[in-house]
């Protein structure tokens, strides 16, 4: 997720999913691709909305990565009250800080509002998100007459994607055109 609206400086890391404790710990829902990058966080933003424009800056205390939970404490904020208060922020960090992906692998928000097109050429619709799937994720695609569709983002369907041009080529499946 990138803060796109606001010239793409940040981009969010995780959500703040609930106060833990009485210390000003919180428990937080990652929406990146590496746990292991909470382990190395010195300083992260928070904000209400992805469109805010002037997030809160934090620092990181320390952090407790588990296999089934991440917590945070940040400095300053050391009382269960102060932490519930942070619940439901987005926590951002620069986009220049952004951890490099191997091939084939694309930011959801770096997807969100490309063109997608056949192997023909033809205009199939627009990526509206990327939905989390247990064998793969879902490109959800919006197609002009309002429906829309999900297509799996495998090799098999996703041919190209050329985030300079704005556009992703996919081998159409069959029955999609008639959707």
């Amino acid at each position: 997720m990138s803060k796109s609206q606001q010239g793409g400086q940040y981009v969010a890391i995780a959500r703040i999913f609930s106060a833990v404790g009485t210390e000003g710990w919180v428990r937080i829902e990652s929406l990146s691709h590496s746990i292991s990058r909470f382990q190395q966080l010195e300083r992260v933003y928070a904000a209400r909305t992805l469109d805010e424009e002037y997030p809160i800056p934090l620092v990181v205390e320390e952090v407790q990565v588990e296999p089934d939970r991440i917590d945070l404490a940040f400095l300053g904020i050391t009382d269960a009250t102060k932490a519930q208060e942070l619940t439901g922020y987005y926590l951002l960090i620069p986009e220049t800080d952004r951890a490099e992906l191997d091939e084939d692998q694309y930011y959801v928000d770096d997807l969100q509002g490309l063109q997608v097109f056949d192997s023909t050429g033809a205009e199939i619709g627009v990526v509206l998100g990327v939905l989390p799937n247990p064998a793969n994720d879902l490109l959800k695609i919006g197609r002009r007459n309002g429906k829309q569709v999900l297509l799996p983002m495998v090799k098999a369907f996703i041919q190209q994607v050329d985030l300079e041009e704005g556009r992703i080529t996919v081998n159409v499946p069959s029955g999609l055109e008639e959707i």
